[in-house]
């Protein structure tokens, strides 16, 4: 499960064995359910224009 740390950086999760870093995203088993965490964002991807076709004259 990808998870977002958003706590402060002065956490310790010894069960974890890690020392978060606000803002940054880890791969943990499960949410240790203490608020400090939200599933991580995945980019929006942004639809692209069709292309647009050229006017052809017949002269």
């Amino acid at each position: 499960m990808r998870l977002l740390y958003t706590g402060d950086a002065s956490r310790y999760y010894p069960t974890l064995g890690l020392t978060p870093a606000p803002g940054t995203v880890y791969e943990l088993p499960e949410d240790p359910g203490d608020g400090r965490w939200a599933p991580e964002e995945k980019p929006v991807k942004k639809a692209s224009a069709a292309p647009q076709k050229k006017e052809v004259s017949d002269a």
